[in-house]
């Protein structure tokens, strides 16, 4: 730990190693490199594998590093949030001029934000490191309600992705009568 001062407070640089990250990271690794992935060599492993889950962090707050790592996490889902509407959500072209669409917009982006964390909540659930938000919204993407006769069938599935989909707590409806 690094401390210095700013004004009257004090700036600290905490070194943190989240061992189950570090773990977890272990283990994702050995399994992709057992599957001869490109890239992925024991060269690689020796030479990273200790700094896998390691941050730095800064803070003026006098917490335990364990603590300022922990509010670190808790905050980490508004960050990874951010990351997907400004990289990969197709949002960062748009500009308003009226308020209410502004307005309109921010309650879109409200909506999006509380799908993508009960998404990435139910991600967490499977509890598979080989199956991302991502791969997720992919095969989401593949199927279709289809309305045929006053009832909505559900189309272009498959019994393991439906299996996937209860394991995140979501079991569609395979038809809905009006």
């Amino acid at each position: 730990m690094l401390s210095s001062m700013s004004g009257n407070r004090r700036i600290r640089i905490i070194v943190f190693k989240d061992m189950d990250e570090n773990n977890s990271k272990r283990k994702s690794y050995k399994q992709l490199m057992d599957l001869g992935e490109s890239g992925y060599s024991q060269e690689n492993y020796d030479k990273y594998c200790d700094w896998w889950g390691v941050y730095v962090l800064q803070t003026t707050t006098d917490e335990s590093a364990s603590e300022v790592f922990s509010d670190y996490k808790s905050r980490w889902g508004i960050e990874t949030f951010n990351n997907y509407i400004k990289n990969n959500a197709g949002f960062k072209g748009l500009k308003f001029q009226d308020y209410y669409e502004q307005r309109g917009f921010d309650f879109i982006m409200l909506v999006t934000g509380l799908i993508y964390s009960s998404l990435n909540d139910g991600v967490k659930k499977i509890g598979k490191t080989s199956i991302s938000t991502f791969d997720i919204l992919i095969k989401a993407g593949h199927m279709r309600m289809v309305l045929k006769n006053d009832t909505w069938k559900l189309h272009n599935t498959r019994t393991k992705d439906i299996e996937l989909f209860g394991m995140m707590g979501f079991v569609p409806e395979k038809t809905l009568s009006l």
